[in-house]
This record gives structure tokens, sequence and C-alpha cells, in this order.
């Protein structure tokens, strides 16, 4: 499963969501936040989470997907403390 709009087993009547982030008559595009689709197919979906929506027939912007740059994670630092056994556990007695 790569992206999920809806929920299985949940029949969402006309559309899910409100205007204009619904999907029924709308056209939905995924805000510049989102990184990954929804991929469980089970829980609650709301459109305005992950989606914008503008009038229906909207089609600037067809194939492209801005992304905001994502806050870069802090730096791994590494650092080895010796254990009880010493160096020369680790380097193989030598």
């Amino acid at each position: 499963m790569i992206d999920v709009i809806g929920q299985i087993g949940v029949d969402p009547g006309t559309g899910w969501g409100t205007s204009p982030t619904s999907t029924e008559n709308a056209t939905l595009r995924r805000k510049s936040s989102i990184f990954d689709g929804d991929v469980n197919p089970y829980d609650a979906f709301d459109p305005s989470i992950e989606w914008n929506g503008f009038a229906q027939d909207t089609f600037s912007g067809l194939g492209t997907h801005s992304v905001a740059a994502p806050v870069p994670f802090p730096p791994r630092y590494s650092c080895w403390v010796a254990g009880w056994w010493g160096w020369s556990a680790l380097e193989g007695g030598g």
C-alpha cells in the first residue's frame, strides 16, 4: 500500500471532507509539508490533514508537487566508550 484516500469499510455518503477540501467535486493537491502517503487503509480519513482543496477541474500545477524543505535531523555523533574488556577485545588481542 502506497497511499490511501478514504477509509476501507466506511461509506462517506457524498464524499470525505468539506468544501473546498473534499473528495466530491474538488481538486485535491498534496500539501508541501507531506512527505509520505497514508498507508493505513483503516484509519479515519480527513482530507484537510494532507491535502489542499481547490475548485473542481483546477489544472494549474498538474504533475508537480512542491515539497517544503524537511527539518534536518540533528547531527549524529558517535563515540566509543571502552568497556571492561578494553581495546584488545575489540581489536582481536593483538
